[in-house]
């Protein structure tokens, strides 16, 4: 190989990466904190349903007891209740990350 093909190392300059920023603790902090709000959400709110339905449902009269003195139909009208809460929480969850994650971006170009 003749010295023309070589790549010559000697005469480049280093470059230097630039240096990633931290990300502001406050906005990680947010963000962490706003996901905790909806995993409660979404964990603790069809199990407060399900139970709050069942009770009420027997307060009320609305599903009698079977045989064995444990309410099937209340147990399943608690349950689609339950899974219908589920379902909202995960909605309201995809719908915040989706459309408010980050800031809309301005568009480049000529103002006139």
């Amino acid at each position: 190989m003749s010295e023309d093909s070589m790549l010559d190392l000697k005469g480049q300059t280093s470059h230097s990466w630039p240096a990633q920023e931290d990300p502001d603790p406050s906005v990680s902090f947010a963000s962490f904190l706003s996901v905790l709000k909806y995993c409660g959400l979404i964990i603790l709110a069809p199990i407060i349903t399900f139970f709050g339905c069942k009770a009420g449902l027997g307060v009320w009269g609305l599903a009698p007891a079977d045989h064995a003195g444990e309410g099937i139909a209340a147990n399943v009208m608690s349950a689609v209740a339950a899974i219908v809460v589920l379902h909202l929480a995960l909605g309201v969850f995809i719908y915040k990350a989706y459309f408010e994650g980050t800031p809309a971006k301005k568009r480049l170009g000529k103002q006139e």
